[in-house]
């Protein structure tokens, strides 16, 4: 128990209290890469299982972009078998970050569906949620993009990603690993400049803290805070006014009602419409279309293909949503 005393422990519990509010007696999926942020979460969950009566099992990712991946996988083996964990390898071979991240997400759920667990959980650091912001606003996203990286999120039939570890910093997470001598493997590729997360983790951002504003990390995530916090505001008058705007039996919104609220509901709106039936995320451009659209047309209908299986039916005071076939 002493040796739970750090702060980092210390941290960790809060954000469990007060963030995420991690049930007690259930089953936890960690995706682990053998870096010093992973180590930090596996080694915190494994400090306080007996405690929650925590199931936990490990999954990893070998994208083999690294001579010695295999190693680090048979390092992480061992340790799960030495900890009595289950653990599970995934090998494949992967040439882009996308393309990855498409893969891990896909076989996380998998696995998850297959064991019944709802709780998948990352280590992701302070640090993370800054490089994803400014990664996201360069890339031109909008204020969900910029705090799409929080405590918890619902991805999948009632299936939550957690990242227990966003109260901590990358410096805190390696005082954590050597304190307790956790094995640590470096990941050379988080330090090839081609990669645009690593420009910005390397470059960008150490630039604007000799440049600009020394504390740019502490005033940027407290910036960060408050946008979320207004973002969930706004959630919840969107789907307030979601519920109110849609049909009764058909897939419909009215559209003089749509017409009266304020134009940024009136964008949720038809995104959380349109996602909730074809799973199909809309970018700004097509919302846009979608919303001039809504001015009378001849004959009070109109046809606007969203892709090749669904399109909207404007007619009268009804905006239709209707399948191809």
């Amino acid at each position: 128990m002493a040796e739970r005393l750090s702060f980092v422990h210390r941290k960790f519990v809060n954000s469990l209290k007060f963030e995420i509010k991690l049930p007690k007696n259930i089953a936890i999926l960690v995706a682990i890469s053998g870096g010093q942020d992973s180590m930090c979460l596996l080694k915190l969950l494994k400090d306080y299982q007996e405690t929650n009566s925590w199931y936990i099992h490990i999954m990893h990712f070998d994208h083999q972009w690294r001579a010695n991946s295999i190693n680090n996988s048979q390092a992480l083996k061992r340790l799960s078998l030495r900890w009595h964990l289950p653990f599970y390898l995934y090998t494949q071979a992967v040439y882009s970050e996308s393309s990855a991240r498409e893969w891990r997400y896909s076989e996380i759920i998998k696995l998850a569906t297959k064991h019944h667990i709802k709780y998948i959980l990352t280590a992701h650091t302070i640090d993370d949620k800054i490089e994803t912001a400014l990664y996201n606003l360069i890339q031109g996203t909008g204020f969900d993009g910029i705090t799409s990286l929080n405590y918890s999120n619902e991805i999948f039939k009632k299936v939550k990603l957690i990242h227990p570890l966003l109260c901590l910093t990358r410096k805190e997470t390696l005082w954590f690993c050597k304190k307790f001598y956790l094995p640590i493997w470096c990941d050379i590729t988080n330090y090839v400049s081609n990669i645009k997360r690593n420009r910005i983790r390397h470059e960008l951002i150490p630039y604007i803290n000799k440049y600009f504003n020394p504390n740019f990390n502490r005033n940027f995530i407290y910036c960060l805070n408050i946008i979320g916090k207004e973002v969930n505001y706004i959630k919840k008058r969107t789907e307030y006014f979601y519920n109110i705007c849609k049909h009764p039996i058909f897939i419909a919104l009215n559209k003089l009602l749509l017409k009266k609220l304020p134009i940024v509901i009136q964008r949720r709106i038809l995104r959380v419409f349109l996602y909730t039936t074809t799973e199909l995320k809309v970018n700004f451009q097509n919302t846009e279309s979608i919303i001039r659209m809504f001015r009378p047309c001849k004959n009070n209908i109109a046809r606007l293909k969203i892709n090749k299986n669904w399109y909207l039916l404007f007619n009268n005071n009804w905006l239709y949503l209707i399948k191809k076939s």
